[in-house]
């Protein structure tokens, strides 16, 4: 140890003094170039590593790991760090790499697999292969999503199937939501110290913005392939893919509107039927607590002359889970989330065999 120690110590002992260091073209590495000039991009201080095959195998410019062996564990590895700054305004990159040559490449490239021999499909200036992961906010001057139909299998058309509940129906019943979200500096750094000012900033940042968005355990009710559990723990919603659902809503609803308007050019001349003017008085609330685990309350107002009614619910599918028959002196009944189970249901005030209003409440775990 003591002999790699003095080794390391002589070699920057002689760089620091001729600012060079070079071997042989059998494998050499080159460290120099003590002048700078900004206009020719000439560096401060260069290292070069050329391999001294050419073509016959893989080629790597300089290869750096910290990967730590046994049972003894540092508190932190680098592979490679990279820091600038004070430099000129807007030239400052901690690492940077770039792409030379006519052939298919990244400039940078990143991944979690330990399989490096991928055939990257075009020119980019960075690809990463697998799972990646940005806090704060992204921006791109555009997002595309690879959608070629040839990528595709098992197709279908979700306009042709029969005899499922409508998207139209399902997007209804989902609650917009307008939030903060939670600090979560505590998860993502394990001392304090190392949040700085910057930092805190940022966190202070993000904690104070209003986002509007949807709840992931909601929508997995209704579209489970929509949502999906990170290696956090917490659940995540594609809204990419949710934008196809929405398409289909305002399909179904065209197509309700031009049939409803089909059916009022063929009655035109007709006398109105008069809607029961009880269905006026009757109000349906929220149920309170909701989403709820044990039991829930949920109050509603009838009229005086109500001969029928009742509370319904369902399931997403439509079909009726339970039935609680109720009448004019009664304001509320209360449900035991044991009852239904686990998920979302709607309940629906059922008047003279007259549907009033529909709401909907989850059961969480």
């Amino acid at each position: 140890m003591k002999k790699v120690f003095l080794s390391i110590l002589l070699l920057g002992t002689v760089i620091a003094a001729s600012a060079q260091f070079k071997v042989k073209s059998n494998g050499s590495a080159l460290v120099g170039s003590t002048s700078y000039s900004f206009y020719t991009n000439t560096p401060a201080i260069k290292m070069e590593v050329h391999s001294p095959l050419t073509g016959t195998t893989d080629n790597i410019g300089f290869q750096s790991s910290a990967y730590m062996t046994g049972t003894s564990y540092s508190k932190l590895t680098i592979g490679v760090l990279g820091c600038a700054g004070n430099g000129y305004n807007g030239r400052n990159m901690g690492v940077m790499g770039y792409l030379s040559g006519s052939k298919n490449g990244a400039g940078i490239y990143g991944t979690i697999y330990s399989n490096l021999n991928i055939n990257i499909p075009g020119t980019y200036a960075g690809y990463f292969y697998g799972d990646t992961r940005v806090t704060g906010t992204m921006y791109a001057g555009n997002v595309v999503n690879t959608s070629d139909i040839r990528l595709k299998e098992n197709i279908e058309s979700v306009s042709e199937k029969e005899g499922e509940v409508s998207f139209l129906d399902k997007i209804m019943s989902v609650d917009v939501l307008e939030y903060n979200l939670k600090d979560r500096t505590s998860e993502l750094f394990s001392d304090s110290k190392d949040i700085d000012e910057k930092v805190a900033k940022f966190v202070a940042k993000e904690k104070a913005k209003r986002h509007f968005g949807v709840s992931a355990q909601e929508l997995q009710q209704l579209f489970p392939n929509l949502v999906e559990e990170g290696q956090d723990g917490y659940l995540a919603v594609n809204y990419i893919e949710l934008v196809p659902v929405l398409i289909r809503s305002i399909q179904e609803l065209k197509q309700e509107l031009d049939e409803t308007k089909n059916s009022e050019n063929g009655t035109r001349g007709t006398t109105d039927i008069k809607k029961d003017t009880f269905a006026d008085k009757c109000v349906l609330y929220q149920n309170t607590p909701n989403p709820f685990k044990e039991n829930t309350v949920i109050r509603f107002k009838l009229a005086d002359d109500v001969k029928d009614a009742a509370i319904c619910i369902f399931d997403m599918t439509g079909k009726t889970i339970k039935k609680l028959p109720i009448s004019s002196g009664m304001e509320s009944v209360s449900v035991g989330g044991y009852e239904l189970g686990e998920g979302m249901f709607l309940y629906s005030l059922i008047v003279n065999g007259q549907e009033i209003d529909t709401k909907k409440m989850v059961i969480s775990k």
